[in-house]
C-alpha cells in the first residue's frame, strides 16, 4: 500500500471517529434533555413529582445504550446506502488471499483485522462487452475489523477460493463493494 493511501486511510478513520464521537454525544445529550423534560415538566404535572435523579439516570443509560448501537451499526448502514445507489457494474470475485491480524489488549479485550484480497474479471471476455475503461482481470482488497476473533460465518464466506458478489460504479472498479453482510472499515467504503 502506498504512503498516500495509508495517509488517506488514517485521515478517513480519524474523521469517522470524530463523526461517531459527535453522534454519541448528541444522542447522550438528547437523552439527558428528554430526562430533564420528563423529570421537571411532564411527570410533576401527572402525579405530583418524581425524583429527577432517577429519571435522568435511567434515560442517560438508555441514551448511552442507543448511542453504542447506532455507532456499532453505522458502517453497515453506510454500506447499504452505497449499494442502494445503484452501482452500474457487478461481478463475481474470487478470494485469492485472506490475512488475519489478531491484537490482544494489555487490559483485556482483543480485535481481529481481516484483509481480504480479491480478483475478478471486468466485462465479458467472450463477447468483448466493455463495462469499464478496459476489459480484463482486476484485483483489490478490503479490510474488516471485529472485536474478538470475529464471526465464524465471516471466515467461512471469505475462505481461500470462495466467490463473492461485488458491485462498483462504471469506470471506477477501485471503489468496489463486497456484497456480504459485514461492513469493511470506513476507509474502504470511500477510497
Amino acid at each position: 500500500m502506498s504512503g498516500h493511501r495509508i495517509a488517506l486511510r488514517v485521515a478517513l478513520g480519524l474523521l469517522w471517529g470524530l463523526v461517531m464521537a459527535v453522534v454519541f454525544a448528541g444522542i447522550g445529550f438528547g437523552a439527558l434533555v428528554a430526562g430533564g423534560y420528563l423529570g421537571y415538566v411532564l411527570l410533576p404535572r401527572l402525579d405530583g413529582g418524581h425524583d429527577i435523579g432517577a429519571v435522568l439516570a435511567v434515560l442517560a443509560v438508555a441514551g448511552v445504550a442507543l448511542a453504542i448501537v447506532v455507532c456499532h451499526r453505522a458502517r453497515r448502514w453506510v454500506q447499504r446506502l452505497r449499494l442502494s445507489r445503484g452501482c452500474d457494474t457487478s461481478a463475481t470475485a474470487t478470494v485469492v488471499w485472506r490475512d488475519r491480524r489478531y491484537t490482544a489488549g494489555s487490559r483485556g479485550g482483543s480485535s481481529t483485522l481481516y484483509t481480504v484480497y480479491l480478483s475478478w474479471c471486468d466485462g465479458d471476455e467472450r463477447t468483448g462487452e466493455r463495462t469499464g475503461e478496459r476489459t480484463g482481470e482486476r484485483t483489490g482488497e478490503r479490510q474488516y475489523r471485529f472485536l474478538g476473533d470475529g464471526p465464524d460465518d465471516f471466515a467461512t464466506r471469505t475462505r481461500l477460493g470462495a466467490t463473492l458478489p461485488i458491485r462498483y460504479p462504471a469506470r471506477r472498479p477501485h471503489r468496489f463493494i463486497v456484497d456480504i453482510p459485514y461492513a469493511p472499515t470506513m476507509a474502504d467504503l470511500f477510497i
